[in-house]
């Protein structure tokens, strides 16, 4: 049981306003700041389950720490393309940890352990993962980490949760691009379309949204799309860097503000 203060409190999560005070945590936590969130539908196509598994194992192969929720779909797909890479890997739970949800991913829970990951939580032992906990669980996978991947959803995907905190928290944002044709034509891409090629003032209509998301989004992304887009293979090494980059600004920015 980690308090804000301890030392050992992710870096990163300190610095989003709606912080646990508390933060609960079972295995190893990443041994630096390295840290990427790779989040998603939970039901991916042929196209989202690849590029899932390729990206994730190539970031964890090359020393970033996957973070995600443990849910079925891409979830899952990306814990276990983590230690397939013989990766680190973070599930943060809606739960407490005293069980694992869904039922169905206890196994991968067990091996993400085993492997010398993670699991975290502020749900303390004996919540349940109901709808409310598992939103803001969301905040937490782009807290932990210098921004997210969210390699496929639709318009009105849960993923768009991790999306709306990973642009108000200040984080970054990427997304993998299909190809056209059948690929672009999925429902589940419809989303991360949107995110690479439309600004943000036309997201803010789009998403429906008011106050303070639509005012960044209008803001910050007003001619402009949000997300990175990553086109394909040959955008991994520059997906790396940009990742390298925005990890030691946001590490610099932290520990000058702490100082």
């Amino acid at each position: 049981m980690l308090s804000f203060a301890d030392p050992e409190y992710p870096l990163f999560l300190k610095a989003i306003p709606d912080r646990p005070s508390v933060l609960y945590v079972k295995g190893t936590l990443p041994p630096d700041h390295r840290t990427i969130a790779c989040i998603g539908t939970r039901e991916p196509s042929t196209f989202g389950t690849e590029v899932t598994k390729r990206i994730t194992g190539f970031l964890a192969s090359r020393g970033w720490s996957i973070v995600s929720g443990l849910a079925l779909g891409v979830d899952a797909l990306a814990h276990q393309a983590a230690l397939d890479a013989s990766g680190h890997t973070v599930a943060i739970l809606a739960n407490g940890l005293d069980a694992v949800y869904p039922k169905k991913n206890a196994q991968l829970a067990e091996q993400i352990l085993a492997r010398g990951g993670a699991w975290v939580s502020e749900q303390p032992f004996g919540a349940p993962a109901v709808p409310r906990n598992l939103v803001q669980r969301d905040r937490l996978q782009s807290g932990m980490s210098v921004g997210i991947i969210v390699m496929q959803t639709d318009i009105e995907g849960g993923s768009m949760h991790t999306v709306r905190f990973c642009l108000t928290q200040g984080r970054q944002l990427w997304a993998p691009l299909p190809p056209p044709g059948v690929h672009a034509a999925e429902p589940k891409s419809q989303g991360i379309l949107a995110l690479c090629q439309k600004p943000g003032r036309e997201l803010a209509r789009i998403f429906s949204h008011e106050s303070e998301y639509a005012d960044l989004l209008e803001r910050s992304f007003a001619t402009r799309p949000p997300a990175r887009a990553i086109e394909g293979r040959q955008d991994y090494e520059v997906l790396l860097s940009q990742l390298e980059e925005a990890g030691q600004a946001l590490k610099g920015r932290l520990l000058q503000s702490e100082a």
